[in-house]
């Protein structure tokens, strides 16, 4: 059985359409993950991340998903630029 913390928002971010998201930290078996979930109740939920290491490396992801997908008008993580991928 997994030990799941609460959420935590550490940003967010409108698509072109109005649709509101955000990005969010939770504390999974001991790990930081990072998920992209909608504010409203229906749509995708991606995981940006499943073990961030340190305040640093969360808040330098989150400004550069930030980024990323208000450029592009949809969740970066359909195609994320930003791992270099």
């Amino acid at each position: 059985m997994s030990a799941a913390g609460e959420r935590r928002q550490l940003g967010r971010y409108e698509l072109p359409d109005g649709t509101q998201r955000i990005l969010c930290a939770q504390r999974i078996n001991g790990r930081v993950a990072i998920s992209d979930v909608p504010d409203a109740d229906e749509g995708r939920v991606y995981l940006v991340e499943r073990h961030v290491e340190s305040r640093a490396a969360m808040q330098g992801l989150v400004d550069a998903y930030i980024e990323d997908a208000m450029q592009r008008g949809e969740p970066a993580a359909l195609a994320p630029t930003w791992a270099g991928v």
